[in-house]
């Protein structure tokens, strides 16, 4: 695994942006787990003068809030919608996120599962980080899920929802190649143990220390306790 640290925010953006349209020009019809929340946002606004190289990429949220349908504010879906699918032109097929709504959780969380690998699975993973260590909606626990699952949800994110539904541990880190975008003081601690503790379920993102294609983009507020 390797991290690379920059001034700010900005920087580590431009940097994850410079990536994600080096990877898709080698690969234009790659798929992609993408992340929604403040942190990568900026990073999809770096990316809408790259729109036409994204023309056949699929790409597959990592996760939903379990009881929001997709017209939903709050909703992941929502996000992508906004952020994602709209501003780079990924439509039909090559949009997927979950459906919150779903009546029967652990059968959509199934189905995801069964359209990633219908796809060939993915060639790529993008992630932010959670301040306790998540990964998407992978909470800190003695055993991580490996596939598509319902997962129980910890504050802040149960301020929307108690539970929600997430790409597992073995699902996100298939794709051969992994980028991390962490920044903001809040979320130094979590980089400590990321990067430098041992491998523990009770930080998932520290998973990332095995998986043999791994960059990590800090600010340097992240980074503080490294």
């Amino acid at each position: 695994m390797r991290w690379h640290v920059y001034p700010d925010h900005e920087a580590a953006s431009v940097a994850v942006a410079a990536k994600l349209a080096e990877f898709v020009l080698g690969r234009p019809q790659a798929t992609f787990a993408l992340p929604s929340g403040n942190t990568p946002k900026r990073v999809y606004e770096l990316l809408v003068p790259h729109a036409p190289a994204f023309k056949r990429v699929c790409v597959f949220a990592l996760d939903e809030y379990l009881g929001l349908p997709a017209d939903d504010p709050r909703s992941f879906a929502a996000f992508f919608r906004e952020y994602v699918f709209g501003p780079l032109g990924i439509e039909g097929g090559r949009a997927r996120v979950l459906n919150g709504a779903a009546t029967d959780a652990i059968r959509e969380a199934a189905q995801y599962e069964s359209m990633i690998t219908a796809y060939g699975g993915l060639d790529l993973t993008f992630l932010g980080l959670g301040g306790n260590g998540h990964i998407a909606f992978n909470e800190p626990a003695d055993v991580l899920e490996a596939h598509t699952h319902v997962a129980a949800l910890k504050p802040p994110a149960t301020e929307v929802a108690p539970q929600g539904i997430t790409m597992g541990i073995g699902t996100l880190f298939s794709a051969p190649k992994v980028l991390m975008l962490a920044t903001g003081a809040k979320k130094s601690q979590a980089v400590r143990a990321m990067l430098r503790g041992p491998i523990d379920p009770r930080c998932p993102a520290s998973l990332l220390q095995a998986h043999p294609d791994a960059e990590v983009f800090l600010d340097t507020a992240a980074a503080a306790d490294l």
